[in-house]
């Protein structure tokens, strides 16, 4: 299969953290516990008992069931992230720097997940140094500075954590051109609750999968009380905690829902439950019947996850865990249509055993499986650090030679790539641009003055996990 992917590449303050694909980390409720505040655990299989004991945890709490399901995985996981929330807290953010995405779009790393709160709104315009405006209302343009800014949102109305600029920054104010670009500062401060402080978690640890701590009891789909309130703030927070972060969460789906159920509190179908969250991704689901001990089949798959190669099927994946009751096999294609996952009785198969069938996402194509999903992350992030590289020597012209050099450095990307099977060949490298370069067209003279690359265009093969053999005809040939 070949796959097609354009990378716009921004330059940036920092390096970017080394390619950690096991990092996962487990959101629970703090409440239980001796603490006075949230807190982030770095755990590990020898020493997580002592830890959450030792801070008052109890084994029958969610958030320790949880971590156990996690580290009972098979293969076992070593290592896990565990952040224990304490909700009701607020924190201010004061000039926190955005970072540059691409054309005239930024993007707040620590974002409020809710946006803005009404009347905290604060966005700061710098350039060359010196402060050139400030405005205190979303979508205000401030005319005198010839600055206007919107927030960018989704197909489901929420925001990003982006911001765009239609209008860029005008000539007047201190010669900038449109697109903006890192040489300018822009700042934002806001309150928002402790929420945020999650984003910022899964920025700074590197966080590749995360997973909420859910209680799964007899009535799981009407459950109310959870760590930020209720089952669909669960679902709106976290989509906007881990967007844009290269993270795939794992949700643990009410066991005990049918397809034409209603979601409690609302006028929404289970079923319907991908429109909820969007065509997204880096959602992978669960749909799992409620089980005697209360394990957490999202954590347990995470956990088995963390500790698998990215490349490896997690289609038919035997779970660690026992249910208490088995999905009927009626709902199948129904949740297959959502592209949930169902932890089902394959009667069919020798010992009847229990599997998580599908190993599906929210995406679509190569993005509706978590294998997918892991190995595109994984290329974006080593692109990213073998260009930052590249960048960090200050010693490549914006030429045709320049363009050259950064193609070998792609390609040496992928040699890595290949050699640890994330992908398995690259197939083309097309920067538009380097032929302006070498020509000294005008679109040369604009991307040398702007001294950005605006595309690269790669086409690579992934060759998808085995997932289905389906036996037409058979026939008995004697011999």
């Amino acid at each position: 299969m070949v796959n097609f992917i354009v990378i716009n590449f921004g330059s940036t303050s920092a390096a970017p953290k080394a390619v950690e694909w096991d990092n996962a980390m487990i959101i629970g409720d703090a409440t239980p516990s001796i603490l006075t505040a949230s807190k982030l655990y770095q755990l590990t299989t020898d020493d997580w008992t002592t830890q959450l004991l030792e801070d008052g945890f109890e084994s029958t709490d969610q958030f320790y069931k949880s971590v156990a399901n996690f580290f009972s995985a098979s293969p076992t996981p070593q290592n896990l992230y565990g952040y224990a929330y304490l909700s009701g807290e607020v924190k201010t953010y004061v000039d926190t720097p955005m970072e540059y995405i691409s054309g005239d779009v930024w993007e707040i790393p620590i974002k409020p997940p809710a946006g803005f709160q009404a009347g905290q709104e604060l966005v700061k315009f710098w350039c060359c140094g010196e402060e050139i405006g400030e405005t205190s209302t979303i979508n205000y343009a401030n005319g005198a500075q010839g600055i206007a800014f919107n927030v960018e949102k989704d197909a489901q109305d929420n925001w990003t954590g982006r911001i765009g600029f239609p209008n860029g920054l005008s000539g007047e104010v201190c010669g900038v051109i449109k697109p903006l670009t890192s040489d300018c500062k822009i700042t934002v401060s806001f309150t928002a609750g402790k929420q945020a402080d999650i984003s910022s978690v899964i920025s700074e640890y590197n966080i590749n999968m995360v997973s909420l701590s859910l209680e799964n009891n007899a009535t799981l789909k009407n459950y109310s009380d959870n760590i930020f309130g209720s089952q669909i703030d669960d679902l709106m927070t976290m989509r906007n905690m881990i967007a844009g972060k290269n993270c795939i969460w794992f949700y643990a789906l009410p066991g005990d829902a049918e397809p034409e159920d209603v979601i409690s509190g609302t006028s929404t179908y289970w079923k319907d439950l991908k429109n909820l969250v969007g065509a997204r991704e880096d959602i992978a689901t669960i749909k799992a019947k409620p089980s005697a001990t209360n394990d957490d089949m999202a954590s347990g798959l995470m956990g088995m996850t963390s500790a698998t190669h990215p490349h490896m099927q997690m289609g038919f994946a035997e779970p660690h865990m026992g249910i208490e009751e088995q999905e009927p096999i009626v709902n199948q294609g129904k949740w297959f249509d959502s592209q949930i996952s169902s932890i089902m009785k394959r009667t069919e198969l020798s010992g009847n055993p229990l599997l998580i069938v599908g190993g599906f996402t929210f995406g679509s194509g190569d993005a509706s499986t978590i294998e997918g999903v892991r190995c595109r992350y994984i290329m974006a992030q080593t692109l990213r650090n073998q260009i930052w590289g590249l960048l960090a020597e200050r010693e490549t012209l914006m030429s045709y030679e320049g363009c050259q050099k950064l193609k070998a450095r792609i390609r040496a990307a992928f040699k890595i790539l290949t050699d640890q099977r994330v992908i398995d060949k690259l197939v083309s490298i097309f920067i538009p641009i380097e032929e302006d370069l070498r020509k000294n067209t005008e679109a040369g003279q604009i991307a040398r003055q702007q001294q950005t690359i605006p595309v690269v265009e790669l086409e690579y093969e992934w060759y998808t996990s085995l997932r289905k053999v389906i036996i037409t005809r058979a026939e008995n040939i004697a011999t």
